[in-house]
């Protein structure tokens, strides 16, 4: 009996690890630093979509990415992030133009699924000439 739990505790682990394994987010070189974001929220461009709101600077030799949620949007630190994973993942599977941003998680954004959040953050990026083709 002992045996027959372990094996399916195995399986289980195994199960997670893949799960999670399919699931990358955003590399460190491509996130942007907390020491930019003032820069970035002063002088950058805004846009805003139903679940994100997008601030950026187009004009930079690099591509560089944050994600912000704050307490008003998830209430523990484990859902918050959660959402900033999501956003990160998101962000990682699409193919960005170079340039600076912060995306701004609002409060609907924690009750939606993985698909129906990349849907409204590839349009908002797209609203604002920030994907390649």
């Amino acid at each position: 009996m002992a045996v027959e739990r372990l094996l399916r505790d195995d399986e289980l682990r195994a199960e997670k690890s893949s799960l999670f394994s399919l699931f990358t987010m955003l590399p460190k070189k491509n996130r942007l630093p907390t020491t930019t974001f003032d820069e970035v929220i002063k002088s950058g461009k805004r846009a805003d979509s139903f679940l994100f709101s997008l601030t950026f600077l187009p004009n930079s030799e690099k591509t560089a990415y944050s994600a912000v949620v704050s307490k008003k949007v998830a209430s523990t630190t484990v859902k918050r992030n959660a959402l900033r994973r999501r956003i990160y993942e998101i962000l990682h599977q699409l193919s960005l133009k170079n340039g600076l941003g912060i995306v701004f998680a609002k409060k609907n954004a924690g009750a939606v699924t993985f698909v129906e959040a990349k849907d409204d953050l590839e349009k908002l990026l797209a609203k604002c000439d920030r994907i390649t083709k």
